[in-house]
């Protein structure tokens, strides 16, 4: 990688500003199966060292993307991670915003409450809960 001219060295080393974040925009189809490929293309040396916990949380994070069938392929890892370790806040947390994106919102009200009990500083969990509150009757 050439040198790009920086006061701060630490800063030169270790970025190159002309890599652009996000090269180009996808449509929806393609953005799916490039998704899917990379997490399903794993080499079945590593598969083992993936778990659900792993998978349902990448596949979260396309889901709040927007990525077309990734809440749902999420929701199935979550469920399974949850079984394992029912009380991690980051699997609650994620499951709770699938909960959510699927229109669950009593579901997605009770997990945040939920997280909020083991982690009172969980700030997303606490605006998500406050989000659902104000759109709710009560």
């Amino acid at each position: 990688m050439p040198e790009l001219p920086s006061k701060d060295v630490a800063h030169t080393q270790s970025t190159d500003h002309r890599i652009l974040r996000s090269p180009a925009t996808l449509p929806p189809e393609s953005a799916t199966s490039v998704h899917e490929a990379i997490l399903e293309a794993f080499p079945t040396h590593t598969a083992a060292l993936l778990t659900n916990r792993d998978l349902g949380l990448a596949w979260e994070t396309l889901a709040e993307r927007g990525v077309s069938g990734a809440a749902q392929k999420s929701g199935e890892l979550l469920r399974k991670a949850l079984k394992e370790t029912p009380d991690d806040p980051r699997l609650l947390l994620s499951y709770a915003f699938v909960e959510q994106k699927h229109g669950k919102q009593k579901e997605a009200l009770d997990l945040y409450q939920h997280v909020l009990r083991l982690r009172p500083s969980a700030n997303t969990a606490a605006t998500n809960l406050g989000i659902l509150e104000a759109q709710s009757d009560v």
